[in-house]
């Protein structure tokens, strides 16, 4: 739901579902919800990972190195640029869709496995992935 928080995500044993409480930031109206499954979307627990030979890698790159769950300030990182994502799952071709919308000049993404989802780049829109 647009507009809306989630307060708190709760397992209630008795039930075998999850509450989750959520407030609509405009009207600051809560709302208690039950649901069978919850799936954590963020990533490793929210927690970014870079692996160590890739830090070094690009120590000695002067640009922004944006990590999956930094895109705080996406729009501004990414519109009128060329940018390159590191990755073939759902997190990176989560980021190019987000980059087209905002106005990216060119995604370019590399992945070690050429069969990832982010290969898929004939559907992409405006011919701006590769």
């Amino acid at each position: 739901q647009f507009y809306t928080a989630d307060l708190s995500v709760q397992w209630v044993q008795q039930q075998q579902k999850f509450k989750v409480i959520t407030q609509n930031m405009l009207t600051r109206e809560t709302k208690h919800h039950w649901f069978h499954k919850c799936v954590w979307a963020a990533g490793d627990n929210g927690r970014p990972y870079i692996p160590h030979h890739f830090s070094q890698i690009l120590s000695n790159f002067p640009g922004r190195v944006i990590h999956s769950t930094d895109t705080a300030n996406f729009a501004h990182d990414v519109r009128n640029k060329r940018i390159l994502i590191v990755g073939g799952s759902y997190s990176a071709e989560d980021l190019a869709l987000m980059a087209c919308k905002v106005g990216v000049k060119k995604v370019y993404i590399v992945s070690r496995e050429s069969s990832n989802v982010v290969t898929w780049t004939e559907q992409w829109p405006n011919d701006k992935i590769q």
